[in-house]
């Protein structure tokens, strides 16, 4: 998330499967990004809004409905704090013998 900005869930747990993170499922992933959300860690940002006429923001300003689409996830300042302080804590990996 930190290097590629905003994810949906599903990106987040094909992400965390080929990565071999310890995630069950789609409804554990949904878990623990509402628990990050909770921290503020995480935020989420609905689907783009728009207006019949393609008025951009019309949802938020009591016009048109919302777009469909998924939310999307992305790291709070907090939650780049808290990253940053665990990559200082982490040593760095030994060097590639050739």
């Amino acid at each position: 998330m930190r290097d590629d900005g905003a994810l949906t869930t599903r990106e987040l747990f094909d992400r965390a499967v080929e990565r071999e993170v310890p995630t069950r499922s789609m409804r554990h992933m949904k878990g623990l990004l509402a628990k990050m959300k909770a921290i503020d860690r995480v935020k989420t940002t609905p689907p783009g809004a728009v207006s019949a006429s393609g008025e951009e923001g019309a949802v938020q300003a009591g016009r048109g409905r919302r777009a469909r689409g998924n939310y999307t996830f992305s790291i709070t300042e907090t939650g780049m704090k808290h990253i940053e302080k665990l990559d200082r804590s982490v040593s760095p990996p030994p060097p590639a013998s050739a």
